[in-house]
């Protein structure tokens, strides 16, 4: 992880003093798992030959993680489990996962185009995690979707491969803490961008109820509180 900079115990060491971490291996904390694993050679059959998959009777729904045995490593790395935003670590782990999203729907394009579809007559579906609900990368406040689930409007950059599409409606929301209507404007900011990404571009799903009227506060991000 990390390149030349964090190989190693050297590396470890700079990665801990880099992002507050206090990890004494590289080695995954939980179930550790690499590439030299075996890998499952017949994907159709019951059998994964990697040694080190979760088995099934180890899974318990929220309690499923070892603290003792040889599925633990004490000291292991792990990435950060609670949404910290802000924090350096936490900052790092989501752009790794933005990437990861954005090179496996590059891969899917690039599969796409190799087995002969035009790329000007089919597009991705990304959700613009960065552009939700009426805001954009400056705002100071982001829906929970861009450090979460979704990913921002760049990962739906699939060119040469393929068109950039992305879900982009506006939609009305009732808060309870206001007592009121507001009007999210997704696509105010949401549209330009997309467009600019290259003259063939696509807007995926529609809302027909989200025709703003001047009795629905317009509104460039969610109230904080909630809904």
């Amino acid at each position: 992880m990390g390149g030349a900079k964090y190989q190693g115990a050297q590396g470890l060491s700079q990665f801990n003093a880099d992002f507050g971490a206090a990890f004494s291996s590289w080695d995954l904390k939980y179930f550790n798992w690499s590439l030299a694993d075996d890998y499952d050679q017949n994907p159709v059959d019951d059998v994964n030959n990697d040694p080190n998959r979760i088995p099934w009777a180890s899974y318990s729904h929220g309690n499923m993680m070892p603290v003792s045995g040889p599925s633990y490593v004490p000291g292991g790395f792990d990435p950060p489990r609670t949404m910290t935003i802000g924090n350096k670590f936490y900052d790092l782990w989501n752009l790794f996962r933005e990437t990861m999203v954005a090179n496996f729907v590059k891969d899917m394009a690039r599969w796409a185009s190799e087995a002969g579809y035009p790329a000007d007559r089919w597009y991705s579906h990304q959700i613009p995690a960065d552009y939700l609900f009426g805001s954009s990368p400056s705002s100071p406040v982001k829906n929970e979707r861009y450090y979460s689930s979704a990913s921002p409007m760049w990962t739906a950059n699939v060119q040469p491969y393929g068109s950039a599409g992305a879900t982009i409606y506006d939609v009305k929301f009732y808060s309870s803490y206001y007592q009121a209507y507001w009007f999210a404007r997704t696509s105010q900011y949401a549209v330009p961008a997309i467009s600019a990404m290259s003259p063939n571009w696509a807007v995926m799903e529609f809302d027909p109820e989200s025709y703003s009227d001047p009795g629905i506060a317009q509104s460039e991000v969610p109230p904080i509180h909630g809904q």
